[in-house]
């Protein structure tokens, strides 16, 4: 969560799916996410 600017609050919904998905899959798509999240609140809109 070093990503995250200080002070972000961070909230993670998950499909029902999720319960049987390995945890490093999971932790590839929260970061996904969370660049994806990260990259449009910069308003760089090209990546």
């Amino acid at each position: 969560m070093s990503l995250l600017p200080r002070g972000s609050l961070l909230v993670v919904r998950a499909l029902p799916a999720a319960a049987s998905a390995e945890r490093r899959v999971l932790g590839a798509e929260l970061d996904a996410a969370l660049d994806r999240a990260l990259t449009r609140a910069s308003g760089d809109e090209s990546a």
